[in-house]
């Protein structure tokens, strides 16, 4: 699994919220770019954790938001890169 590492741990070994936003942000990048289990694993663990993180925010919308993506992205690392079409722009057919 991929953590990225982060410094700043004040919730009993837990990063800051924003940290783990932040990094969640760049794991989806990198994903996206460079499909690999490792990377998958990655965002399902900082969804996991801002999902439990004690300083959740109270919005109703923002932890569903994170709780779709997070069954959403346990699917992905489940069924792994072999079986996602490869939708970065440069590997797709333009019909010009």
């Amino acid at each position: 699994m991929l953590r990225i590492k982060l410094s700043l741990e004040p919730h009993n070994g837990l990063p800051e919220r924003e940290t783990l936003h932040a990094a969640l942000c760049y794991l989806m990048t990198r994903f996206y770019f460079h499909p690999c289990h490792a990377v998958a694993a990655g965002v399902v663990d900082h969804l996991r954790l801002l999902l439990e993180h004690p300083d959740s925010d109270d919005s109703a919308a923002e932890q569903e938001t994170y709780r779709m993506l997070f069954e959403r992205w346990k699917l992905i690392e489940r069924l792994g890169t072999s079986t996602q079409p490869n939708m970065h722009p440069l590997h797709t057919k333009t019909n010009a």
